[in-house]
């Protein structure tokens, strides 16, 4: 007497009732990851509205990315060249903003790269740069806070630069894969150790010059400065500022997404108040 058999083939029905439940199951978490980044987005953009800087003086540019008018607005689609950085600074609106119209050189809008949220502007390493006036930064005081991401280990791999010579070009990056540089270039030079190049690793920047102290950086923020130099002298000129490259032979690769350039030194509680404004908004821990 053969056994009864209870095991049976699913049936079309069943087939089907299980794709439309993984289906449903998959619409909710690509809703989710949807809903999650839409949310990140928003407060970015709350934060930005919000900054500090907005009520500190002597700030003269401020680039930022999470706003829709900070670029033309054909321009704000993946992937697309970017001839116009708009400037932000309340009393400089949408004067001296970073522009390239050679359209060779121009960095590109990436979207969704700062914490996987937030665009970015993508700079080849090859010949990407904008170009910027640093006139008012000359026989002053000033302060640089960028948000950048390297994407190479290079030498010489700057993202703020200049084409003057000593004492007339004002640099921010690495000289080495190991060696974060800060300062004016033949003067006032302060490096700091990192680590080498393995993944990507979004960092803030702060750099304070002052007539009264010389030069300081933080990365990530923190109390003591990363790197120091007691050199005070002023940048007699700042020729060919620019954003992505230095002396028209040393470009960066990788993406920049926030740029705030103060014609004083930042104090301690100002620095500190704009570097948590900016590792909240992307989410960068700091020291």
């Amino acid at each position: 007497m053969t056994k009864k058999s209870y095991y049976k083939a699913f049936s079309l029905v069943e087939i089907s009732v299980t794709i439309l439940i993984f289906s449903f199951l998959l619409a909710i978490v690509q809703y989710g990851v949807g809903f999650y980044q839409e949310s990140q987005i928003v407060k970015a953009k709350a934060h930005s509205k919000n900054a500090p800087m907005n009520h500190m003086s002597n700030l003269i540019i401020w680039y930022e990315t999470s706003l829709e008018d900070n670029f033309k607005e054909q321009n704000i689609a993946d992937s697309q060249d970017i001839e116009i950085w708009y400037n932000r600074a309340p009393n400089y609106w949408h004067q001296n903003n970073a522009t390239q119209y050679n359209i060779a050189n121009r960095p590109i809008y990436k979207e969704k790269v700062l914490n996987e949220t937030i665009s970015a502007l993508y700079f080849d390493g090859s010949d990407d740069f904008l170009n910027f006036d640093a006139n008012l930064l000359i026989n002053s005081d000033f302060s640089f806070i960028v948000v950048e991401t390297r994407l190479r280990g290079d030498n010489h791999d700057y993202y703020i630069g200049g084409l003057g010579g000593s004492s007339q070009n004002f640099h921010m990056g690495y000289s080495t894969p190991t060696t974060a540089r800060f300062g004016i270039y033949g003067s006032a030079i302060a490096d700091y150790t990192i680590s080498d190049y393995s993944t990507p690793i979004a960092r803030i920047n702060s750099f304070i010059f002052s007539k009264q102290s010389g030069s300081k950086f933080w990365i990530n923020g923190g109390v003591q400065p990363k790197g120091t130099n007691s050199i005070a002298n002023y940048l007699s000129s700042y020729q060919g500022a620019r954003i992505g490259d230095t002396e028209n032979a040393y470009f960066y690769q990788g993406y920049i997404a926030e740029m705030i350039v103060f014609n004083k030194a930042l104090n301690n509680q100002e620095r500190q108040d704009i570097e948590k404004y900016l590792s909240n908004k992307f989410n960068i821990k700091l020291d």
